[in-house]
């Protein structure tokens, strides 16, 4: 069994910003908390995970989805960012296996679940990821 973490993301995607003029600059890629996601991976986990399951907050629906993509792009649900934070890239695979495995758990608990194959990776999903796993985390055979 492995550890749970509840991890807020930031603003939009403050830990690849070094503007003060934003409202969230104390978030910016050289505070104390990118620092934190950066050693997160050193301070608090023994080994790197095999996988990683993300509850996102910006998906919001009426039913469990369930990423299915086996390589989500991103999408950059955030507004009036510095250009260069709409086109960050985080290359991760999606581990699809898992995923029907989440969905036949759900499924089987009586709980409704989607595996979602549109659906891509959200700000809430790619900023503390690409802060704390780099290069990405890969799907394992």
């Amino acid at each position: 069994m492995h550890p749970v973490f509840y991890l807020s993301h930031g603003g939009g995607p403050c830990f690849f910003m070094e503007d003060s003029s934003y409202p969230i600059s104390a978030f910016n890629k050289n505070s104390q908390v990118a620092k934190w996601y950066k050693d997160f991976e050193k301070n608090f986990v023994s080994r790197r995970p095999k996988s990683i399951i993300i509850i996102s907050a910006h998906w919001e629906e009426s039913s469990v989805h369930i990423t299915s993509n086996p390589t989500p792009n991103l999408y950059y649900d955030y507004y009036g960012f510095p250009k260069h934070t709409y086109s960050l890239q985080y290359p991760a695979k999606c581990d699809v296996d898992l995923a029907k495995k989440l969905h036949s758990k759900f499924t089987s608990s009586g709980i409704p679940a989607v595996l979602d194959p549109k659906r891509d990776w959200d700000h809430g999903v790619f900023v503390p990821l690409l802060v704390m796993y780099v290069p990405a985390v890969q799907q394992h055979d």
